[in-house]
């Protein structure tokens, strides 16, 4: 069962005799954020946007203006995303390379989704 952890990564489209596609599934507090930026009337974000010119690194929502948000969902759950140095050490790999290119990024847990707090200072951001 999965309950709580982003759904993303390879998935299997038909039977198995198709090769595997890149398939991206939206982890709930993703889609909880994005409902939120929508009933706020806040700018439409692009989603899982490909930042790097050489890297495949994504961001979970990136504005025209340069802001982005990356959720991180996933750090209290077992086995979840933000589980070992390793995992946090790429992280700051990618948040870096997107402050190079001149992206601001915002990161926020998912208590800070699910309590207004990550919408509420998009707001003060775009007011």
């Amino acid at each position: 069962m999965n309950r709580g952890r982003a759904r993303r990564g390879w998935a299997r489209r038909g039977d198995a005799t198709q090769r595997k596609t890149r398939v991206y599934f939206m982890s709930q507090l993703e889609e909880s954020f994005a409902f939120q930026l929508k009933a706020f009337g806040l700018p439409t974000p692009i989603r899982e946007h490909r930042f790097h010119p050489d890297r495949k690194w994504r961001l979970d929502f990136y504005w025209e203006t340069g802001w982005a948000v990356e959720i991180q969902g996933g750090g209290w759950v077992r086995g979840g995303h933000n589980r070992n140095a390793l995992t946090m050490w790429k992280d700051y790999e990618k948040l870096n390379a997107a402050q190079e290119l001149g992206i601001r990024v915002l990161q926020f847990t998912g208590q800070q989704v699910k309590d207004g707090t990550a919408v509420t200072q998009l707001k003060r951001i775009f007011k």
